[in-house]
């Protein structure tokens, strides 16, 4: 099982996360996002993950008129 954790390093929350994955012997691969942007906007929605912006994927995802 691959597992990313994505945040920024100096988040408390962050550090507080990887900490634990730590603890417990959780291999994962962490995405700063101040060192490689991702695509934004992420929008979720009925179990789908969209990436960035296309009002014809939005407009089939969301079932609305494009």
């Amino acid at each position: 099982m691959t597992i990313t954790i994505y945040g920024i390093r100096n988040c408390d929350t962050m550090k507080k996360a990887r900490s634990w994955l730590d603890s417990h012997d959780i291999a994962y691969d962490f995405h700063d996002y101040k060192v490689a942007m991702i695509e934004r906007p992420v929008l979720e929605t009925r179990g789908q993950v969209l990436v960035g912006f296309k009002p014809e994927v939005y407009a089939s995802a969301l079932r609305t008129p494009a």
